[in-house]
């Protein structure tokens, strides 16, 4: 098959190709392009391919990339070096959990929502988190945050952050009323402390959203309203 310049097919089907060349049946290859006919593929398989020949592998028609950090960072590597094109607006499913640098890594390195667990738990560094329309699985792990940090982690992902371990909040009303607003799981039951002072409305807003204690100056001095 020395003629052979580009060869098209599933990832399945390209590495039988190969190993055939590789026990001999099929000989004459290494140096063809090869263009990558799967929307959804493994991480791995890519990697086998780029393996097989010195030619450039393109895969612009996957969506989908499954894989370990490992797998996928050695994959966006070649395609920085281009032997594998096509690549940078596709989606990750992490297999695996990631570490927060790992996350960003791969956040910087495509345009699609990536989904996986993140193994970090405390929320000086989950709220280093970049992106947005991520599907990060996060446990916040610290008994005590601020409403801020908690919002910020909050929009780093697309599914429930679970605060359950979360005792005490701290924060002003409109921090709060974020943190409360939803995408939240595990909150209803913990201490909070608002920096800055509310109205009456606001905290018995705020009373309805946790059985814990609430420290706040109120800002309304009218015996009606108090």
């Amino acid at each position: 098959a020395s003629a052979v310049t580009t060869i098209t097919g599933s990832a399945a089907d390209l590495n039988t190709v190969y190993t055939s060349h590789t026990s001999g049946t099929i000989t004459g290859l290494g140096d063809e392009a090869v263009i990558i006919s799967d929307t959804i593929i493994t991480a791995s398989s890519i990697n086998t391919l780029d393996t097989y020949t010195s030619g450039v592998v393109n895969a612009a028609l996957v969506t989908t990339l499954t894989g370990t950090f490992a797998e996928i960072y050695i994959i966006y590597t070649s395609n920085i070096n281009n032997t594998i094109i096509g690549l940078g607006n596709e989606n990750i499913i992490a297999t695996g959990a990631l570490t927060i640098a790992q996350a960003n890594t791969i956040d910087a390195l495509t345009t699609g929502a990536i989904t996986a667990t993140i193994s970090t738990t405390a929320i000086a560094d989950l709220d280093d988190l970049t992106g947005t329309g991520n599907v990060y699985t996060i446990t916040v792990g610290d008994s005590s945050v601020t409403a801020a940090a908690l919002n910020t982690v909050n929009a780093s992902t697309t599914v429930n952050v679970d605060a359950t371990a979360v005792t005490t909040i701290t924060g002003t009303a409109s921090q709060l009323e974020t943190t409360y607003g939803g995408g939240i799981a595990g909150l209803g039951n913990e201490a909070v402390t608002l920096t800055g002072s509310i109205t009456v409305a606001q905290f018995n807003e705020l009373a309805a959203k946790t059985s814990g204690i609430i420290t706040a100056t109120i800002s309304d001095h009218d015996m009606a309203t108090l």
